[in-house]
């Protein structure tokens, strides 16, 4: 199934939310280890031999997580261009590209920053209302189940809830 045979109006409520926490939880997932890259790479592979709507929403997903996860590497484009393939004509990739380009440090002349956020956030905006400005929404958008995705859930329970089976040790843990 392709993007275009879901939702070629563009970005639906649902996948706007999916943009914004594969931002935010792909930045707070940075520091970790290769690890969680390989968690990543196994829901992509997981989630993309499943089919439907469902299916395509949640590899979209981990494509971005992805995408974030490495935005300060040498394999960032690749990722980016597989993400943006499987997108298609929804509007889902230009949107995350657009919540992404608003994160991401400018040059600055004799103090003068030409961004929303500085490289050390001086600006007093949370990277998460930075992100959320740059799609049009704000807090008061975010329903109660929207904030607790959006800020509290998990890499593991994401992972948990869609059925992808990760072996860390090879015994099954």
């Amino acid at each position: 199934m392709t993007a275009t045979e879901l939702k070629p109006a563009g970005p639906t409520w649902t996948q706007t939310l999916l943009v914004l926490k594969a931002i935010l939880l792909g930045r707070s997932l940075q520091s970790r280890s290769s690890i969680v890259r390989a968690q990543i790479r196994e829901a992509v592979a997981q989630t993309a031999a499943k089919v439907g709507t469902k299916s395509w929403h949640r590899q979209l997903f981990y494509r971005l997580l992805e995408a974030e996860f490495c935005r300060d590497d040498d394999t960032c484009i690749a990722v980016r261009r597989a993400a943006k393939s499987l997108s298609g004509n929804s509007g889902v990739f230009e949107l995350y590209m657009r919540a992404h380009g608003a994160t991401k440090p400018r040059k600055s002349l004799h103090g003068i920053q030409h961004c929303v956020i500085a490289a050390e956030n001086t600006s007093g905006i949370s990277v998460a209302e930075t992100i959320m400005a740059a799609v049009g929404i704000c807090d008061e958008d975010l329903s109660d189940a929207n904030d607790r995705f959006l800020y509290n859930t998990t890499l593991d329970a994401l992972l948990k809830k869609h059925g992808v089976i990760y072996v860390v040790d090879g015994s099954g843990e």
